[in-house]
């Protein structure tokens, strides 16, 4: 696992020395090696940070140049069917001079064009320098696991894996968005391509991108795209069993292939107890790890599964300890949170991935399960909400949402829901978390900047037009929630601390498998979730194994925020005379209500969301 960074224009470059500071702010995605490579012309610079996972030699350092010397490519991730493509390779009359998936991927780029993302497996984002049609040619993996943040003008495209290596180019102006703000506010995270730093863009999950050298124009194009829902048909359980074991032998078999040390992440669920399941098969001994924090009474369940399965099947179980987190991984956190998130689960992850890199290089977890197989708990609260919505009058769902729009307060218990009922389920973006809506932000924004902001009201977002709404909520999850929130989490804190997270469930084939082959009834009822999922674990778990409860790597940062110096710390950003947010409204989130609030959550994300933009110098307007 690496990090890419670089810059293209039609004349040539006056200066790169923002690329030499953007390799040095990205040091930990790649601390073994690092690279620079620029035209003869001057008009292009590709940097390179490598974490050394396959071929460890100086044979796969970046960025690197084809035999022919006609391409050039600066690679983020890991191509699991590698092995695969350069057979077919070699039936050509490719000569492969490595051992690498770099090498693999750039000769795949040379003999079948842009078609090559069809076939590879892995988690990537690229760049490739294409000398003979004078583009460079970008693309992300078709889940968003990798990264990729780009800034276009009219002469020149710079990339960087990470938002704070793009930031040294000094041709960014270092403005906040409106849109992706917004964004932030409401749901967690700038989703799509947005960025919270104007003019800044993502490359999207699934997205491939041309930048023309000659004329400077940028085609942006959909290679991946998730497959239409089944209608009304009846699965055989048994067989779609059967082929989702097998798909998943093969995922992981593909993603334990590694020179160096593996480990997995055993949560106690059952998507990291399937993933270990599998993986003991063929990898014995194998370490396992659980994260324990003692502020909260660890479940019993969640404590004995992970027990329970790493004995079962014989795993070198590690259980990561973690006693009263101090309130300075809060800064911590905030200096990696390359663009904020509002997701406290942040803290657990990065302070496990610190943990275990000195027992191993790269570690599976089971993310993706949820989204593909209906593991949240708005899934079956959404089919009974339909219900409720059938039986009530249009008019008097309109008239519930808007009452609790208006006059409840955020945080209050079964707000999120009660907004629901004036959506339309067919067409709209269904809201399942939301943090701050549209009625607040005039209220949480500080007097001072308030006049910057011209439509607060605004919230972007692409539909998903449906009547399968388990489909719907299913792949809008996946195209938003994980890309934005769970793989963006899972990137920055296992890269910040040199370790490389894969996931086997988002395989191509079982992503195909999850949305284009398995029927919505099997997947979530009106009181059951993860249905076929289950019942494959069935067939493989110990029978004392506890199914239902679900809860995963997490703090409760609800009983941080009742400690004295967290709530003091958190007073000194928020409370602030230079914070962008109204200090009587963030004050009214501090206090104790006789109603069932939970804004501990909010005022993380506020907290994360002010150091980010105080650190990063962030102007507003």
């Amino acid at each position: 696992m690496c990090g890419i960074v670089g810059e293209a224009s039609l004349g040539a470059l006056n200066s790169v020395e923002w690329i030499k500071n953007a390799l040095n702010a990205i040091k930990h995605r790649g601390p073994d090696n690092e690279g620079i490579w620029s035209s003869e012309d001057k008009k292009i610079i590709f940097g390179h940070r490598r974490l050394s996972i396959i071929d460890l030699s100086n044979d796969g350092n970046q960025p690197m140049l084809s035999e022919c010397q006609n391409y050039v490519i600066t690679f983020n991730g890991e191509i699991y069917n590698y092995k695969e493509i350069a057979s077919k390779l070699k039936k050509k009359g490719i000569k492969l001079k490595t051992e690498t998936d770099t090498e693999v991927l750039l000769n795949s780029y040379k003999v079948w064009d842009e078609h090559f993302l069809d076939q590879i497996e892995g988690m990537f984002a690229f760049a490739i320098f294409d000398k003979k049609k004078k583009i460079i040619f970008f693309a992300r993996d078709k889940s968003g696991q990798k990264p990729l943040y780009i800034f276009k003008n009219n002469s020149s495209i710079s990339f960087c894996s990470e938002l704070k290596g793009l930031l040294e180019n000094p041709s960014v102006e270092r403005k906040l968005s409106e849109e992706s703000f917004i964004q932030y506010l409401h749901q967690g995270y700038a989703s799509d391509q947005c960025c919270l730093v104007k003019d800044v863009i993502k490359l999207k999950a699934g997205q491939l991108l041309k930048f023309n050298l000659i004329d400077g124009k940028a085609e942006f194009k959909k290679y991946f795209n998730l497959p239409k829902p089944l209608k009304n048909e009846v699965n055989d359980s048994n067989v779609l069993i059967e082929k989702l074991e097998i798909l998943l032998k093969n995922s992981i078999k593909d993603q334990t292939k590694a020179d160096v040390p593996l480990g997995i992440l055993l949560s106690g669920g059952i998507d990291s107890s399937l993933i270990t399941s599998i993986a003991s098969n063929s990898n014995k001994k194998i370490n396992t790890f659980t994260f324990i924090n003692d502020l909260e009474k660890q479940s019993d369940f969640e404590l004995n599964n992970s027990r329970i399965i790493s004995k079962f099947y014989s795993t070198n179980h590690h259980e990561i300890y973690f006693g009263d987190i101090k309130k300075e991984i809060i800064f911590e956190i905030s200096d990696i949170n390359d663009e904020p998130i509002i997701d406290s689960s942040f803290i657990p992850t990065y302070l496990i991935t610190k943990k275990i890199k000195k027992y191993c290089t790269v570690a599976l977890g089971g993310d993706g399960g949820d989204e593909l197989f209906g593991g949240y708990n708005h899934y079956p609260r959404l089919l009974n909400l339909i219900r409720i919505k059938k039986i009530l009058p249009e008019l008097i769902c309109n008239f519930v949402s808007h009452v609790s729009n208006s006059y409840l307060p955020i945080g209050f218990k079964g707000r999120n829901w009660l907004n629901l009922l004036s959506k339309n389920f067919n067409e709209n973006y269904l809201d399942f978390a939301t943090y701050f809506d549209t009625h607040n932000n005039f209220k949480i924004i500080s007097n001072f900047y308030i006049n910057n902001f011209k439509n607060l009201n605004y919230l972007e977002r692409k539909d998903l037009s449906n009547d399968d709404y388990i489909y719907k909520s299913t792949s809008q999850d996946f195209n938003n929630f994980l890309v934005d929130d769970i793989l963006s989490k899972n990137d920055r804190s296992s890269m910040a601390n040199s370790l490389e997270l894969r996931s086997p469930f988002l395989d191509s084939k079982v992503i195909n498998f999850a949305f284009g082959e398995v029927n919505s009834n099997l997947k979530v009822n009106n009181n059951k979730k993860k249905i076929l999922l289950k019942k494959l674990c069935l067939k493989l778990f110990p029978k004392n194994f506890e199914f239902e409860k679900k809860k995963g790597f997490s703090v409760p940062i609800a009983n941080y925020f009742k400690k004295k110096d967290w709530i003091n710390m958190a007073q000194n950003i928020l409370l602030d005379d230079n914070s962008l947010f109204n200090t009587n409204y963030v004050s009214s989130m501090f206090k104790k209500s006789i109603f069932n609030h939970n804004n501990a959550e909010r005022i993380y994300g506020l907290i994360m969301f002010e150091l980010w933009r105080k650190k990063n110098k962030i102007s507003i307007g």
